[in-house]
């Protein structure tokens, strides 16, 4: 019981964490697409006053800032969907150590002391956790770019 507590704890704390990057991936994603806008409105304004010596190079300019903008939109949408799996998790934790709390206050009530099957539990919902919530992060890791030989390098 107070292992599923802890480990609740630890993966509420766990879940914050995730978020913070999560706002932070958004924030970079917004101002990468912002940088991007910003390039492609320069590139389209420079089409348009009819540079017509520059006018190859310009619409070049203007396909990489579309296309620059097309990429950082779409990093933009992952880091949203990280951000809102983020906000996900740390629900579930606060859930989790809630019906954690609740079930221990419930166990020391009727019996005064935990019991082995109650240990036994939360050692299992513990290590479940632990390994939904390395699944989440590597899942994350992964689409925000990151390859396996990054994320090993990482780990070692």
């Amino acid at each position: 019981m107070i292992r599923a507590y802890i480990k609740a704890k630890e993966a509420k704390t766990a879940a914050a964490q995730d978020q913070q990057e999560a706002k932070k991936a958004v924030q970079d994603a917004d101002a990468a697409k912002a940088a991007a806008e910003q390039k492609k409105a320069a590139a389209k304004e420079a089409v348009e006053q009819g540079f017509s010596e520059n006018k190859m190079q310009f619409e070049s300019e203007l396909q990489a800032a579309n296309d620059e903008e097309s990429a950082a939109q779409s990093k933009k949408e992952d880091a949203d969907a990280a951000l809102k799996d983020a906000q996900a998790k740390k629900t579930d934790a606060e859930t989790e150590c809630s019906k954690a709390q609740k079930k221990y206050d419930d166990a020391i009530y009727k019996n005064g002391e935990l019991t082995q099957a109650d240990v036994d539990q939360a050692n299992t919902n513990a290590e479940e956790a632990k390994k939904a919530e390395a699944e989440s992060v590597l899942k994350k890791l992964l689409a925000g770019g990151m390859s396996a030989d990054e994320i090993l390098a990482k780990l070692k």
